[in-house]
């Protein structure tokens, strides 16, 4: 090795001692700081009572409770559109007029039948009344020989009742005729057999008519027909007040009432059906608009209800951490009703116990923990609650309450 290089390793060894023994200086001249009690930050709420219910979601599709096909009788050319679509009509309103030339003759005749008829009733009628006045007379006129027997036969057929029935059966057919004629040319004009809107029109003015013309639907009243399965069966009935939601129709929520809930599930689907009606006076729900229904089936007053976030699963059972002197206390409870966002606890919690809400993820049993929200409202510990945060130094808490700014979900400081 040349000198150059053996003096180029001694320079490199001295700076290389020269680092460590300036790393081992600053390391013993600045000694580490003794670690300080820790805490973790939480939100807490204070348990109370209050009410919960429960309910089954449902869907379905408005439909009308009453919807009517009008269709002619008697097929004619239509000669008149009374209505339109969307119009709103009454009972017995004409919509559509047909052709009446092709049965006005028969109408023609079967009147004038019916006028024959009962003019031959009535003149045979006082035929028979004049008779009868006469018989009286010609009786007598029997007696003291003034009138012969095949006379007073004569009149006596002519008095005689027996020709009524024949004349009332041919006065009875004629008016029989005379109001099928006149059914038929009424028949030539649709009329509207409910109150309600028109919904749909097939027919215009010159065509012939002859299946459906139009359609009617009464509005007034609405039902969405849907299925419940078997766990909710029973806890459903007949008259229940439903919410029902129809975003096409308007951004409240339409009361219902369930009916025709069925006694027997559907042999294909194992689900019951039932029809939630609802008043439709504004007509704002159409037939064919989707909605989205929530039955209540059981509901609980006075009762301690929690968030569910703050009921976690340790050690096989269900616990929420309340606080006691500054640390978290894991407690047991049992749980009832939830409505997705809350539960009942039904024991193991009291009204009045400080529990964890938010931070419940990073605590034990023992976890120091200091509050930094109180039902929903920053919490700032009294002197008279100093119980409910960890006594600590000055320091301490000016770290502390920095770690608290910087991790509110509650991580450790």
């Amino acid at each position: 090795m040349s000198k150059k290089a053996k003096v180029i390793l001694g320079v490199i060894a001295v700076l290389a001692i020269a680092i460590v023994a300036w790393r081992l200086f600053v390391q013993f001249s600045n000694p580490p700081v003794a670690a300080e009690t820790g805490y973790t930050a939480v939100n807490a709420a204070t348990a109370s009572l209050a009410g919960m219910e429960v309910s089954v979601q449902l869907s379905g599709k408005a439909q009308a409770d009453n919807s009517v096909t009008v269709i002619p009788t008697t097929p004619g050319i239509v000669r008149n559109v009374a209505v339109k679509i969307g119009d709103r009509v009454a009972a017995d309103q004409v919509l559509i007029s047909l052709d009446k030339s092709l049965v006005q003759a028969s109408y023609d005749q079967a009147q004038a039948g019916y006028m024959a008829a009962e003019a031959n009733f009535t003149a045979t009628m006082e035929k028979i009344e004049n008779a009868k006045l006469q018989l009286e007379r010609s009786r007598e006129l029997f007696a003291a020989g003034a009138l012969s027997r095949s006379d007073l036969e004569q009149i006596e057929i002519a008095a005689s009742d027996s020709s009524v029935l024949a004349l009332e059966a041919q006065l009875a057919q004629a008016r029989a005729g005379l109001s099928a004629a006149e059914k038929t040319m009424n028949d030539m004009d649709l009329r509207s057999p409910i109150a309600g809107v028109v919904t749909a029109l097939s027919v215009s003015e010159g065509n012939m008519a002859s299946g459906p013309a139009a359609v009617v639907t009464a509005l007034d009243r609405i039902y969405v027909q849907a299925a419940i399965s078997e766990k909710f069966v029973n806890v459903v009935h007949n008259g229940q007040k439903v919410a029902v939601e129809v975003p096409a129709a308007a951004s409240e929520t339409f009361e219902g009432l369930v009916e025709d809930l069925s006694l027997a599930a559907d042999a294909m689907t194992g689900q019951f059906s039932l029809k939630v009606y609802l008043d439709n006076r504004e007509q704002l729900i159409k037939p064919g608009m989707f909605a989205k229904m929530e039955i209540t089936t059981l509901t609980k007053e006075n009762i301690v209800v929690i968030p569910l976030d703050a009921v976690v699963f340790r050690g096989g059972r269900d616990v929420v951490y309340t606080v006691a002197d500054g640390a978290a206390v894991e407690t047991p409870v049992t749980t009832g009703l939830e409505d997705g966002d809350r539960v009942e606890i039904v024991s193991g919690l009291s009204v009045g116990d400080i529990f964890v809400t938010r931070g419940v993820g990073f605590i034990n049993d023992g976890t120091e923990v200091k509050i930094i929200e109180l039902d929903g409202a920053p919490f700032a510990p009294a002197a008279d609650s100093a119980a409910l945060a960890p006594a600590a130094d000055g320091a301490a808490d000016s770290d502390a309450d920095g770690a608290a700014d910087s991790d509110p979900e509650g991580g450790r400081a």
